[in-house]
């Protein structure tokens, strides 16, 4: 280690020379000597010395006492006094600057050095000791949470900024001051005051939890509710110094936690849709199908033919409601294509007047430099519409209703902060806005329930704005509603940003009637009245029509069935044997047969999926027309 390094200020030249000479013959370095205080700041701050031995009586304007609390004050250079004179006025005004030690004059060898090695240890004790306090000053301070600490009374002694933030009390203004008036805690149910886990940890010494169950009250008359964790603060001796005290804003997590609770009781609430909308499919497939070949036939022409174009049209009705039970379970098939949402609000305009009212002004902003979105262009105007008329029926007719559209990139603290919440990255936001009269917090977590009782349930809709919430997150978008008493709704839709779409290569081509054939198809569904109305449409056509209730039935006939079969037509979650497990049982015997499956489930549901894609077959939603089925039964056969 290099030696110490030693300023000497003293203003008796042959003292000086004395001392520098002790202290060369006990190993130390002089780095200079000095007869006044200005020459001692000015050679200390130039050679930043370890140690001054300052004479308190010096030559010049400054005496020793000055020049030590200005080493003290600019540089940190410690100072042992030399002095003759011990006076009480003298040593009191010497004390203020903090000194590491004296040496009486005359004074021996032994003296200084054991006074040079205590100070030069004192002073790398105390810059240890403050850079540590420092440094656990710095660390509670950039802590997010909330922070605390008090002595052993309970007097607060130290708050970091988040706990000013939270308390709304300065550091300076609490310190000194009981923690009772300035972490004021009350029950979050009763508001009663309550005591706080600090209170336990300083009357019996022990860590206290507490996680949540009480509201923190500002000085500025707001609450939150925190939970607190307590514990006390002791010395080697196990005797009480202290306590600290860390409380946490958990009303960031409380919303998590509610979102998370509403998106389960959406996501059941969605399976139970799914399979309603499943049996309901069946059931419009034989109505429709039935109805259409009626018309057909019989060629119906007055009264006759308005009765049946009513079952007709209701029965499209009824599909309707069972397309919106899919959009709310998000099963419901899609057909996504990548499209400019300003074009579908200009589209929409004068469908989105007629159902806010005459007397609601609507307003747009559409961003000119949008980016593009991918979703199904009928289900997202369903949602505009939806919307619409739920905001015009808040307002009664009367009021405004503002679509705005902008490009922006969610953040992380985004995705963070919403439970469920798309990825963080480009996106384009959708922002419908009412000027009605809002809601409460309740109100507004019931919003996307079905059949709501709610004024904003859309007119006629027993399922409310349910659906909305199921296309939007249908589209891999995520929907948030802003809305007080008084101040309005806001919806803001978040669907990810695409690259725009390709110009079309032309116009789509025409539907054309399909031909019949004469192959021999094996037809395998669950549902009787729907098994006899597609192989009714099937014969027509001539084709050879082997029916089979379920998949196991379908296995035995396809294992002994003499002639060829050309087709299997198949209900994807056939009974008994599911379709995909009856085609991996028949493929074998007859490597030649095609497959067409259909289903009352969306092409979207997992079980459906799974099957569709690993037989690379295609799949017909119910309800289909007749029309359809032949078309599409033709295309496989041909193909």
């Amino acid at each position: 280690m290099p030696p110490t390094r030693i300023l000497i200020a003293e203003d008796e030249g042959v003292v000086a020379e004395d001392i520098k000479e002790r202290l060369a013959r006990l190993g130390y370095a002089v780095v200079g000597v000095v007869a006044s205080g200005e020459e001692a700041v000015a050679l200390a701050a130039a050679t930043r010395p370890d140690l001054v031995l300052m004479d308190i009586r010096l030559q010049g304007e400054m005496d020793g006492i000055a020049a030590a609390a200005r080493l003290g004050a600019d540089h940190d250079i410690p100072v042992v006094y030399l002095t003759a004179f011990s006076d009480p006025a003298t040593l009191e005004r010497a004390k203020l600057t903090g000194p590491l030690g004296y040496l009486l004059k005359p004074f021996k060898e032994r003296e200084l050095h054991s006074a040079v090695e205590i100070a030069v240890y004192k002073h790398a004790m105390e810059r240890r000791l403050r850079d540590r306090e420092r440094w656990l000053t710095t660390t509670l301070k950039s802590v997010g949470d909330a922070i605390l600490t008090t002595d052993p009374r309970g007097v607060v002694t130290f708050l970091n900024p988040a706990a000013e933030a939270a308390t709304g009390w300065a550091q300076a203004e609490a310190e000194g001051k009981p923690w009772t008036d300035v972490l004021r805690l009350a029950d979050e149910r009763t508001r009663d005051p309550v005591e706080g886990a600090l209170a336990t940890t300083l009357r019996d010494g022990v860590v206290v939890t507490r996680p949540g169950g009480a509201l923190l009250a500002a000085r500025d008359g707001t609450d939150r509710p925190v939970d607190e964790t307590a514990a006390p603060i002791r010395n080697e001796k196990d005797q009480l110094l202290g306590a600290v005290v860390v409380f946490h804003d958990i009303t960031a997590r409380r919303r998590l936690e509610e979102q998370e609770r509403q998106a389960r009781q959406m996501e059941a609430v969605g399976r139970l849709a799914g399979g309603v909308a499943h049996d309901f499919n069946n059931l419009m497939t034989v109505v429709l199908g039935y109805s259409e070949l009626l018309r057909s036939e019989l060629h119906l022409s007055g009264p006759h033919d308005e009765l049946l174009t009513g079952i007709i049209h209701a029965g499209q009705q009824a599909a309707g409601v069972t397309r919106q039970l899919l959009t709310f379970a998000r099963k419901q098939m899609v057909k996504p294509v990548v499209l400019q949402l300003n074009s579908l609000i200009t589209a929409a305009e004068s469908a989105i007047r007629g159902v806010i009212g005459a007397d609601v002004a609507l307003v747009t902003k559409l961003a000119p430099d949008l980016g593009a979105v991918k979703a199904d262009p009928v289900q997202l105007q369903d949602v505009l519409q939806s919307v619409a008329a739920s905001a015009g029926k808040a307002m009664s007719g009367h009021g405004q209703l503002t679509l705005e559209t902008a490009n922006i990139d969610l953040p992380e603290g985004f995705v963070r902060s919403h439970y469920g919440s798309p990825v963080q990255g480009a996106h384009v936001l959708l922002t419908v806005a009412d000027t009605g009269p809002g809601m409460d917090t309740a109100a507004r977590a019931r919003l996307f329930e079905p059949y709501p009782n709610s004024e904003r349930a859309s007119v006629g809709e027993g399922l409310g704005l349910a659906p909305v919430y199921g296309a939007v997150r249908q589209s891999d978008g995520h929907i948030v509603v802003e809305s007080a008493p008084g101040r309005g709704t806001t919806f803001k839709i978040y669907l990810p940003r695409v690259d725009p779409p390709r110009p079309a290569a032309g116009p789509p081509p025409g539907l054309r009637d399909t031909p019949g054939g004469t192959e021999t198809i094996l037809l395998v569904e669950g549902e009787e009245a729907v098994r006899k109305l597609h192989s009714m449409v099937l014969r027509t056509k001539g084709y050879t029509v082997i029916e089979s209730g379920n998949g196991a039935e379908g296995l035995v006939i396809g294992q002994h069935f003499q002639r060829p079969i050309h087709l299997l037509l198949t209900d994807v979650l056939a009974p008994k044997l599911s379709g995909g497990q009856l085609l991996k049982r028949l493929i074998s015997l007859r490597p030649d047969l095609k497959v067409l499956f259909i289903s009352g489930y969306a092409a979207d549901d997992p079980a459906v999926r799974e099957v569709v894609l690993g037989a690379e077959a295609e799949l017909l939603e119910k309800p289909f027309t007749p029309f359809v089925l032949v078309r599409k039964v033709r295309e496989i056969l041909d193909g």
